[in-house]
């Protein structure tokens, strides 16, 4: 009897489809935010403004574990797995590349300073701005640094995750909701910090953030029609801002 032959692209798939469980760990495969669900209560719109009012006046510095949808890539990660080996690259890259999972820092000392630094599919995106200067600067696995000079509008509407920075109207019309969307308010438990928790929905569309006491917004959660959710949730907190992270020498090398 003749040997069956193999496709290579589906035994790279199934290989993929292995590996891929076997590297996610257990807490990651099922994010929650917060990490327990309350019964939500309606509230005002004030509240939740009042809420990023006081974000904007708190200084920390929180990492954050990261999941999305990235721009231009299939909503499944088993469909942008197919596509990427369709093209021939290798396994692990193709496993880097689809993976919606990420890491960002952010260093917030409002008002005149922050530090947004993300890293996805082994490329690291750095966002600086000090006082009305700003840079955005990428560094791919394996590659330089390379920085641009950038005006503090221009990065939001560049830099991943903005919604860490913007206000409310900003972040509600980037999922398509309606100005008028009731808020509800709950509370829960976030890297082991009580929080309380605002969301907003309407229709497909809806946006949670959730807050410490002391002002720290430690999770968000972004919704909208034909996309997979945005998690954005702490992990590590921490109050002190290291002024070295703004260190002006990186500026000089903005080209």
């Amino acid at each position: 009897m003749a040997a069956r032959r193999c496709n290579p692209v589906m035994t790279a798939l199934l290989i993929v489809a292995v590996v891929l469980p076997a590297c996610t760990p257990s807490s990651a495969r099922h994010p929650t935010s917060p990490t327990r669900e309350p019964t939500p209560t309606p509230t005002t719109t004030g509240a939740l403004r009042a809420a990023l009012a006081q974000w904007h006046r708190t200084r920390a510095t929180i990492t954050y574990r990261t999941e999305r949808q990235r721009p231009g890539l299939p909503q499944s990660v088993h469909q942008c797995l197919r596509a990427v080996v369709e093209d021939r690259s290798g396994i692990p890259k193709a496993l880097r590349f689809c993976d919606p999972k990420g890491v960002v820092t952010l260093v917030w000392d409002p008002p005149g300073r922050w530090r947004l630094d993300v890293e996805e599919a082994g490329t690291t995106t750095t966002a600086i701005v000090v006082g009305p200067d700003g840079i955005l600067c990428e560094e791919p696995a394996g590659a330089d640094t390379s920085c641009w000079p950038r005006s503090v509008d221009a990065l939001l509407t560049d830099v991943p995750f903005r919604e860490l920075i913007v206000d409310a109207v900003s972040t509600a019309r980037g999922v398509h909701l309606s100005p008028g969307a009731p808020v509800t308010v709950s509370t829960g438990v976030i890297a082991g910090v009580p929080v309380r928790c605002f969301e907003r929905r309407s229709g497909s569309s809806a946006a949670r953030w959730c807050f410490a006491g002391d002002g720290a917004l430690l999770s968000i959660a972004l919704e909208t029609e034909g996309r997979a959710p945005t998690i954005i949730e702490a992990t590590r907190v921490s109050h002190a801002v290291d002024g070295a992270r703004f260190d002006p020498a990186r500026w000089s090398n903005a080209t």
